[in-house]
């Protein structure tokens, strides 16, 4: 798995968490325990925060500018059992 699955990954998984909350992508880079986001190069995860942003997987919460976002319905299936996994999110292997 290349190194931007892993993060994208992990962004996906921490922002399930702060779902009741919105949180901007700098917010997420500070205070997220994932090994991924904590051991990524500086503005790597925020890249890809924005990367997933750009592609439906996080939507940017009305009212706050697009500066808060939470995670959308296309990211949430991405957590999900059910539905398959894209490669975008998890490697070209995945189906």
């Amino acid at each position: 798995m290349a190194r931007e699955h892993g993060i994208r990954q992990a962004i996906l998984r921490d922002m399930r968490l702060y779902r009741a909350a919105p949180i901007t992508g700098e917010e997420l880079a500070k205070i997220s325990q994932e090994p991924a986001i904590r051991h990524a190069a500086p503005g790597e995860a925020l890249e890809q925060f924005e990367l997933l942003r750009e592609l439906g997987y996080i939507e940017a919460v009305p009212g706050y500018r697009g500066l808060y976002c939470r995670l959308a319905e296309k990211g949430q299936r991405q957590l999900l059992e059910d539905f398959p996994r894209e490669p975008f999110v998890w490697g070209p292997g995945a189906i």
